[in-house]
């Protein structure tokens, strides 16, 4: 399965079923988090693996036109995308094809953070010879507490991703997701609508090693999501030209086959 990218950064920049992670209520009134430490530094032996077997992993420094970027591998290797040195979100790459950069690499997310606000991230870019559109929003639910197999994480930034795609052959996307984030290891739960909670259970971010003690929830407590939605897998459209997807909080362009 392939897959173009659109990850969830916070500080850095910090990128299938119905069960649901657990939260505690949404706090009511305004207030601002400061996300600084909350990011995923791209690094040698950068790993992350997830409750639902996928994966991602550093791939190196690629250099596209001069230009030097990190490398992150997605589950089937068949999906590089890349990063610049400074963290920002700057294109991908499919085996056997060119890579596709972006026009102007993504933007950071702001480090502080106030509730109930909705911030814009755009990314524009060309692929099989039509242009594409990507805006990303993020809303600040909630900071409850989040037990996940890693341990139990406080404050756990609670954000509702909403991203839209227009293709210039006229192709749409659309997908809806809630993430959380904890200071350390970074994303730790992913959900898109009718979907489980994906929980990061192994791996090597931020120079610490992680390793789960308890097995990822199968069913979760009621009432645990501010906001729900999403597409999860490899979306193909009826329109010529190019298809989208997404996966988790990445997204992707495809040539139609």
């Amino acid at each position: 399965m392939k897959y173009l990218v659109y990850l969830f950064p916070l500080a850095l920049m910090i990128a299938c079923n119905k069960d649901q992670p657990p939260t505690g209520p949404t706090t009511p009134t305004l207030f601002y988090l400061d996300l600084t430490g909350y990011g995923e530094t791209l690094q040698p032996g950068y790993l992350k693996i997830y409750s639902d077997s996928s994966w991602e992993k550093y791939g190196g420094i690629d250099t596209v036109n001069g230009t030097a970027y990190v490398s992150t591998v997605a589950s089937d290797s068949t999906l590089s995308y890349y990063t610049l040195a400074t963290g920002q979100y700057a294109g991908y790459k499919l085996t056997g094809l060119d890579p596709i950069l972006f026009d102007v690499p993504v933007p950071f997310l702001p480090t502080h953070w106030p509730s109930d606000s909705t911030f814009a991230r755009t990314a524009t870019f060309t692929v099989a010879g039509y242009s594409v559109s990507v805006t990303d929003l993020y809303t600040l639910i909630d900071t409850a507490v989040i037990v996940t197999p890693l341990g139990s994480f406080s404050p756990a930034p609670h954000f509702h991703n909403v991203t839209y795609a227009v293709a210039s052959d006229g192709a749409t996307g659309y997908a809806s997701q809630d993430i959380w984030t904890a200071r350390g290891p970074g994303v730790i739960v992913t959900m898109q609508q009718g979907q489980s909670a994906v929980y990061f259970v192994r791996g090597y971010v931020n120079g610490k090693s992680w390793e789960s003690t308890t097995p990822a929830p199968k069913a979760a407590p009621q009432g645990g999501l501010s906001h729900r939605g999403g597409l999860r897998g490899f979306l193909r459209f009826s329109k010529p030209g190019i298809s989208w997807g997404c996966v988790r909080n990445k997204s992707i362009f495809l040539p139609k086959p």
